[in-house]
């Protein structure tokens, strides 16, 4: 048997487009266990920890990123992110229990003991999350994957009973037709009502990512959700440039500063375009329904113990070799997290 191991690789979005991402230090990344992030996280100046768990069935990979929370023109909190996996999956199948393991390395970094170093478990399994609602220091974050256009109050009463938060895609904040600002949804109105924080992600620097109300510049985009939309954190895969936001005495609107990053104003961009060269109509989001984020149980992680005693072979004699067998655990090395760093100043 061979055990290929291949290197860590900084990855793109955009990669179709031809924007390769600091292809100077793709491979500069490296591997990480759980309880190695943690103590990395520790000693690093960040003010916490996002950890999201996928359920049964999410089998998206992601690339890291970095999330900020803040109150408004005050510095803001840095979190360190870190993504596992198939939860389901592996409690039902694999005999791993992934909360399991979460909650006892947390306990093992002593995170439970550092009131200043904030917990986020996100994940969009409901079921992930209330399982996790015994740890009352920890912020449950429930992530809205899909784009939406209203959030009515029988289901920000459901998501209350899970969450304290949601990470919602950038489109269900500030809506947009062929990629014009169009309107702010009520999305995050209607979740401050009933006192659910959110976020807004994934902000990106590359000009393609970014709507045409913007110029191409990251900032005035981080000003809209900010400062216009008053979002309570921020996703974001460059976290230098958050940080020079908030650092700018031109993020403050209360300043009467002769400059200020303003955020745009909804549809006065496409306003200006003549109407042969408007964008076709879109249909409307969904609205998101009680339904959507009700999720079935967490399966119990399976006792494989006796099964691999059934159906394990009896070893009559030694391997050709003449040396041991060399088991290769291939189901925990889904507890292993890539992170890519990329050299970023917060200061």
């Amino acid at each position: 048997m061979f055990l290929i191991c291949l290197p860590a690789e900084l990855t793109t979005p955009l990669s179709q487009s031809g924007l390769a991402r600091n292809p100077a230090v793709k491979n500069q990344g490296k591997f990480m266990t759980l309880a190695d992030f943690l103590e990395f996280a520790k000693k690093s100046t960040v003010t916490g920890v996002l950890i999201n768990i996928e359920g049964p069935s999410e089998t998206t990979v992601y690339l890291a990123y970095l999330v900020y929370k803040f109150t408004p023109f005050k510095s803001p909190m840095r979190s360190m992110p870190l993504f596992m996996q198939n939860a389901g999956y592996l409690a039902s199948e694999k005999g791993l229990g992934i909360i399991e393991a979460v909650s006892t390395a947390l306990t093992n970094a002593s995170y439970d003991k550092l009131p200043e170093k904030q917990v986020l478990i996100q994940s969009a399994d409901t079921a992930v999350l209330s399982a996790f609602k015994k740890n009352s220091g920890y912020k449950r974050v429930l992530y809205v994957k899909e784009k939406i256009s209203d959030a009515p109050k029988p289901t920000v009463d459901e998501i209350k009973h899970s969450a304290d938060a949601v990470n919602l895609p950038r489109s269900s904040i500030v809506a947009d037709s062929g990629f014009f600002v169009s309107a702010f949804t009520g999305v995050v109105d209607e979740m401050h009502a009933s006192n659910v924080s959110v976020y807004v992600s994934v902000l990106r620097n590359e000009f393609l990512a970014i709507a045409f109300d913007y110029f191409s510049d990251p900032m005035v985009e981080i000003a809209t959700y900010v400062a216009g939309v008053q979002v309570d954190g921020v996703v974001t895969e460059f976290p230098a440039t958050l940080a020079a936001y908030f650092r700018s005495p031109c993020s403050n609107l209360n300043a009467k500063l002769s400059y200020s990053i303003l955020p745009v104003e909804p549809g006065s961009l496409l306003s200006l375009v003549a109407p042969e060269a408007l964008p076709p109509a879109e249909a409307p989001a969904p609205v998101l329904a009680v339904a959507d984020i009700q999720d079935t149980p967490l399966p119990p992680v399976a006792d494989l113990s006796d099964k691999a005693s059934v159906t394990a072979a009896p070893q009559t004699s030694p391997p050709r070799s003449g040396q041991p067998a060399i088991a290769v655990n291939t189901a925990l090395s889904l507890l292993i997290v890539m992170l890519s760093f990329v050299q970023l100043s917060f200061h």
